[in-house]
């Protein structure tokens, strides 16, 4: 069967895409970027706003009726989701705990020409993962899924009722699954979930621990974490990174999402802002060229001025380098989506402006302070790659490098908002 595949939304949905395209194509299905000739189209979707659910929505109507001939399949976080409308367009639909039988599913399904939906759902404790052989891989990194679920209870986010309780990869099959990605030519593994800072705690170990496993592998890499929690960052993983810095990149991404106490507290996050503060310009003094991501959330409900300029505040003395900035909104099915004083649509705008003129302030800056400077970076396609710190570099004076090799790169130049570099022989 010719298929095509559509992901949406954040890097498990991408680890996960890799590893059902690899399924797919060891049990004979043969891929297709090119939608009109698929018999299939697989839908691996996101439904982490009412925003990212429509537009998935909105892909499978428009779909379906320029191609009425395409039988579709959607898996990920909107299959599990009540808010669902697009049933109509779907031919099937296989749960998000289900997708390790995902080939199976389709095969059954199509095969018997079934009008049912499955609906079996395999035991909420397993975790969806595996590595991807290289060469079937369409990137040089490698984003390796170790945990899956969450058990916090944000009040604005609805995953943890999509995705259930937080489960992890066991220890020993990480390993074993990291070591078998080295093997496989994987120069950057990422590390990612849904909540990995969880990793473990039904195991009895944490992430760390895993951390410091990992870093004894032997070859050529580097480990890039996707996201943790302020309070999951300890001294102890501070000075791992410090000390490691050949095989752990220089880059954290640390979640703010309100830089006001009041806030904070009414999103039931578990942290105040001196703590994101405080732990942020530790890791910063301890680990060279560290640079630090962050999300933000402007106008949650009953967002006041003052809160507001507490964010602002909070994102500057923390040095945070890069953040991605949401406008609050409602999601059915959460704590918040019920909250009074709501915030008007025009004054979320004004001040999301302001953030996004604070977040090209702080690129500048990191920017100034990284040209002339020396990095590690690993290239990619296109004549570009990543340094350690996460920042994207432009090779200068190449032609087709050899990509997913390590190259010391002087940067030399921001031009049209991009950084560029010369490798050093």
């Amino acid at each position: 069967m010719l298929y095509y595949m559509k992901s949406f939304g954040c890097k498990v949905n991408i680890a996960e895409e890799e590893l059902i395209l690899s399924k797919l194509l060891s049990n004979g299905f043969t891929q297709t970027n090119n939608q009109s000739l698929a018999e299939i189209m697989i839908i691996n979707s996101c439904a982490v706003t009412e925003t990212a659910a429509k537009k998935v929505e909105d892909y499978i109507k428009k779909s379906k009726e320029q191609l009425p001939h395409l039988k579709i399949v959607m898996t990920g976080c909107l299959a599990n989701d009540k808010i669902l409308k697009s049933k109509d367009n779907i031919d099937l639909i296989i749960d998000n705990f289900s997708k390790e039988l995902i080939v199976e599913y389709i095969t059954t399904y199509f095969g018997c020409n079934s009008t049912e939906n499955i609906d079996q759902l395999l035991d909420d404790k397993a975790i969806f993962t595996g590595v991807v052989k290289s060469a079937d891989s369409k990137r040089t990194r490698n984003y390796f899924k170790i945990q899956d679920g969450c058990d916090a209870k944000c009040s604005y986010c609805i995953i943890p009722t999509l995705r259930g309780k937080s489960k992890s990869l066991d220890i020993n099959t990480s390993i074993e699954s990291f070591t078998n990605a080295i093997k496989s030519g994987y120069k950057e593994i990422v590390l990612v979930g849904i909540h990995i800072g969880l990793y473990g705690k039904e195991h009895g170990y944490n992430f760390t621990e895993l951390v410091k496993r990992l870093i004894k592998v032997k070859g050529d890499f580097r480990i890039r974490f996707s996201s943790l929690e302020v309070n999951e960052i300890d001294d102890e993983l501070i000075n791992i990174m410090s000390d490691n810095q050949n095989k752990i990149s220089s880059h954290l991404h640390i979640p703010l999402q309100s830089g006001s106490d009041n806030i904070l507290k009414l999103m039931n996050r578990y942290y105040l802002k001196d703590e994101y503060i405080n732990t942020a310009l530790k890791a910063k003094e301890k680990i060279a060229n560290l640079t630090i991501g962050s999300d933000v959330i402007v106008g949650f409900p009953s967002e006041t001025d003052d809160d507001f300029n507490d964010t602002v505040k909070t994102l500057s003395t923390a040095t945070t380098d890069f953040f991605h900035i949401f406008q609050y909104s409602d999601r059915v099915g959460t704590v918040a989506s019920n909250m009074d004083n709501k915030i008007d649509p025009t004054l979320k705008k004004s001040r999301m402006k302001i953030l996004q003129e604070l977040a090209s302030k702080k690129y500048q800056e990191l920017v100034d302070k990284s040209i002339g400077k020396t990095f590690r970076v690993l290239t990619e396609k296109g004549d570009k790659g990543h340094t350690d710190n996460y920042l994207n570099i432009h090779l200068n004076n190449t032609l087709n490098i050899e990509p997913n090799k390590f190259h010391n790169v002087v940067i030399t130049e921001l031009e049209d908002n991009k950084l560029y570099g010369d490798i050093i022989p």
